[in-house]
């Protein structure tokens, strides 16, 4: 009995560790990235590619990554107004909306996911006026319908993926999660790699593939979590 409660304790402890992850900043400076793939590309100091410009394929790997993994996550609030449909979105930098929830902040406090639409959608089946059900985006633009006639306390939180900004030198931190380091630098090698021609054409393939296999392997471990039935709640 004691062999077995063991056993499943750390069957248990391996299900849960293996989908924990942090999404802290990583403290990596661009300058250890580029070192890193410098010995990918056997060139220790800098000969056929420039300082500057592998920091100009760190850039493109981290807004990759970004794309791809959604790492990078920021929420903001927009008051309502009432009879007003859309919010103008653009003062946020962001890659792309992910969720919206309706608030009012009176007593008792309500809080409602809404259910994204494109705009033909909207209008079917749902009256014109009252709290919002469903939203869209359109050019920068949060849209939501019903719209409200009359607004007091009520808002909207966006969940967003934030658009990283791009590192100004090498002395700069990296702005993706630390577990992302490694994918980073095999982007950069990959990148690289094209500006010597079509004989490292191959090898550069070969890291592009490395690069999404450990993208997959933290999508896998950190991202497509099973989603939680009913019973699973208690």
């Amino acid at each position: 009995m004691r062999r077995l409660f063991i056993t499943l304790f750390l069957v248990l402890l391996l299900a849960f560790s293996a989908h924990a992850a942090s999404q802290a900043t990583s403290s990596t400076a661009a300058s250890t990235i580029i070192t890193n793939v410098r010995y990918y590309l056997n060139e220790a100091a800098a000969d056929v590619w420039s300082d500057a410009e592998l920091l100009v394929y760190i850039n493109n790997g981290i807004y990759d990554i970004v794309q791809r993994t959604h790492c990078l996550e920021a929420t903001a609030d927009v008051s309502l107004v009432a009879n007003q449909h859309e919010y103008d979105f653009s003062a946020n930098s962001y890659i792309t909306v992910v969720s919206v929830v309706f608030v009012d902040a009176s007593t008792p406090t309500v809080e409602k996911g809404l259910l994204r639409k494109n705009v033909p959608g909207m209008g079917h089946g749902v009256k014109a006026d009252g709290d919002p059900v469903y939203w869209y985006e359109w050019k920068s633009y949060i849209g939501i319908y019903p719209v409200p006639s009359s607004v007091t306390t009520e808002k909207l939180t966006v969940y967003y993926v934030s658009r990283p900004t791009a590192l100004a030198s090498t002395a700069s931190n990296i702005t993706t999660p630390a577990i992302y380091d490694k994918a980073l630098t095999l982007y950069v090698t990959a990148q690289a790699l094209l500006k010597t021609g079509q004989s490292q054409h191959g090898k550069s393939a070969a890291f592009m593939a490395d690069y999404y296999t450990e993208l997959d392997r933290f999508r896998a471990d950190f991202i497509d979590q099973p989603k939680q039935t009913k019973d699973d709640i208690r």
